[in-house]
């Protein structure tokens, strides 16, 4: 079991470790590939943790928001154990990864105050009809949703004004006391 709080590590380094699929590293594909040598060195952080320890093959990230006006917040990771405090995870129905390269999973619904998002087609082969992929990224601040999908978040927020597109993402301005009810609903 790992446990690694406010992405700090023993060594005093501190900062992002990326916790991709080794399908998508192309340093490991690089080494792996060579042939004069056949090196997994440059495989991701998570495969070697759990290839080089004996530790189940799950790990849990926990993240806390800070108040707007401060810089940073603190983070911790579970690496083959689950936090105190949601241990019953492990009793859950399990979400199959619907893309082999990313964390991707089915999502059933969008729905902004109780209206439920129409979403196009998706274009994942073997996703059912009405469902859409997914993807589940610790680190991105501006979602890649359809232009069409953020209207449809927005355009509910009384005084929320639309400012254009902006590098092709749809961008409003909403004000500070403004509230919706957003909901995701997997599985």
């Amino acid at each position: 079991m790992y446990q690694i709080n406010d992405f700090e590590f023993d060594d005093g380094n501190a900062g992002i470790m990326g916790i991709a699929f080794d399908a998508t590293s192309n340093i490991e594909q690089e080494l792996v590939n060579s042939p004069e040598t056949f090196d997994l060195s440059g495989a991701t952080p998570i495969f070697n943790i759990l290839s080089q320890n004996d530790v189940q093959s799950f790990f849990d990230i926990h993240l806390s928001r800070a108040n707007d006006s401060d810089s940073a917040s603190s983070g911790t990771l579970f690496i083959g154990t689950h936090d105190d405090n949601f241990t019953n995870v492990a009793q859950q129905p399990k979400l199959p990864r619907v893309d082999p390269t990313h964390w991707t999973i089915a999502m059933d619904t969008m729905t902004v105050n109780g209206q439920s998002f129409t979403f196009n087609e998706s274009s994942v082969p073997g996703l059912p009809n009405g469902k859409i992929a997914t993807v589940l990224d610790s680190g991105f601040s501006l979602p890649p949703l359809p232009p069409a999908a953020v209207d449809f978040i927005y355009k509910t927020i009384p005084g929320s004004v639309f400012v254009g597109d902006k590098i092709d993402s749809v961008q409003y301005i909403v004000p500070c006391t403004a509230m919706t009810n957003l909901s995701f609903t997997f599985g």
